[in-house]
């Protein structure tokens, strides 16, 4: 039951270092209040800080907020589904976070509540981790990185950018693993005395021949191997040629493309990359 007070109601309150918090359910969401006393119908009371540092994971993020003078106010563990209802409520000058997998979503999402949100690559952080790895250090150091003056950002990209890029990284894996076909194909077939020169289309052209080649001394199994090989190899470039369009046709799209398409020595995909996939 929530006492009152002096005639006014007093949420019971949650401890986070430094600061004093209670805490509302809203459709199952928890939302945080401040320590002061509230009246019915009152406004929220929202916290300032001068920054805050946040250390992403997969399910809980971990927060660091300093004052104007550098001091640490505020040291907070957060699960994902509650870290947007605690930033709704926070007045924060500058929140900094590591650029990976969903710090773009996350930067987009906190910008959206009005937030000022910069990314920056791990490597330039680590400089300021000042002892034992932790979260709260890593939160920590993050604060203290995203101030500096001469710190480089990444730009928070846009759902069709993480698109492009998605399809770039499909792509690069698929030409890894056609790679690894091609070099097992050629491997197998010289254990047996048969070599073929380096390169995709030298192979491509001589599995049809050595498939129906009845001379050569193949066992029916591994003439079975070799078909199934090759129909994998054909599987992976139909699926490339297919991510090339999709590829050539966003940078149809794009007027920054077209010059990086027609002067690129590694084709569409990779001279629309590095111009349009930076960072």
């Amino acid at each position: 039951m929530i006492p009152l007070v002096d005639g006014k109601w007093r949420l019971p309150l949650l401890w986070v270092e430094g600061v004093d918090w209670g805490e509302e359910a809203v459709n199952g969401m928890v939302r945080r209040r401040d320590s002061l006393s509230v009246e019915s119908g009152a406004r929220r009371h929202s916290m300032k800080l001068h920054v805050l540092g946040i250390d992403l994971g997969k399910t809980v993020f971990h927060l660091v907020g300093l004052d104007s003078t550098g001091k640490v106010v505020i040291r907070k563990r957060c699960p994902r589904r509650q870290l947007l209802a605690f930033t709704a409520n926070l007045q924060v000058q500058l929140i900094g976070m590591e650029s990976c997998s969903g710090s773009h979503f996350l930067g987009r999402a906190l910008r959206d509540q009005g937030h000022q949100v910069r990314l920056m690559p791990a490597q330039y952080v680590k400089p300021y981790v000042q002892t034992n790895k932790s979260d709260y250090i890593d939160a920590e150091a993050i604060a203290e990185a995203v101030q500096r003056p001469r710190m480089r950002f990444v730009p928070i990209k846009t759902e069709e950018q993480l698109d492009l890029q998605a399809l770039h990284r499909v792509r690069e894996r698929w030409v890894m693993r056609r790679t690894a076909v091609v070099n097992q194909i050629r491997s197998l077939l010289l254990e047996r005395g048969l070599t073929l020169p380096k390169g995709r289309r030298y192979v491509e052209e001589a599995l049809p021949r050595i498939l129906q080649d009845a001379e050569l001394q193949l066992s029916d199994s591994f003439r079975l191997l070799l078909a199934q090989l090759k129909l994998e190899l054909e599987q992976l470039s139909a699926r490339m040629d297919q991510l090339d369009m999709a590829i050539l046709e966003r940078a149809k799209e794009d007027d920054a493309c077209p010059a990086a398409y027609h002067h690129s020595r590694s084709g569409p995909s990779h001279g629309h990359r590095r111009d349009r996939c930076r960072g």
